[in-house]
């Protein structure tokens, strides 16, 4: 279930780069860096083919690749939070799509590193 959940969050996480690339102009504070942003996906999706192949040491590299990209992004999201100009005339906001991706990274990132103790010994419950 965590490798699926990597491969949607990636999903979640390009189609919002891409959406923003299109939606916020160029140079404005807290547009998201493709540069950045899809070698994450791509690592995402190492990470869900790491797992699935229940290997007993690619399932483990899986899941840490998969925590350490899911920090990577939530601070990248957090960056984007607080670099995103506030507009109170706005609702929801420019700070909905950041913040949508703060919280998906820690849902992310905690199925991530649940998993781990559960991979390394089975009997753990």
């Amino acid at each position: 279930a965590v490798a699926q959940q990597n491969v949607g969050f990636a999903l979640c996480v390009a189609l919002d780069a891409l959406s923003s690339q299109e939606s916020i102009p160029s140079g404005t504070p807290g547009r998201p860096n493709l540069a950045f942003v899809l070698p994450a996906c791509g690592a995402l999706v190492g990470s869900f083919a790491l797992i699935q192949s229940d290997g007993d040491a690619t399932t483990p590299a899986g899941l840490a690749l998969g925590t350490l990209t899911c920090l990577a992004l939530l601070k990248q999201y957090v960056d984007r939070f607080d670099q995103t100009p506030r507009n109170e005339r706005e609702w929801p906001g420019p700070r909905l799509m950041p913040t949508i991706g703060i919280l998906f990274s820690i849902f992310a990132l905690l199925a991530n590193v649940e998993a781990i103790p559960k991979i390394l010994n089975p009997l753990v419950v």
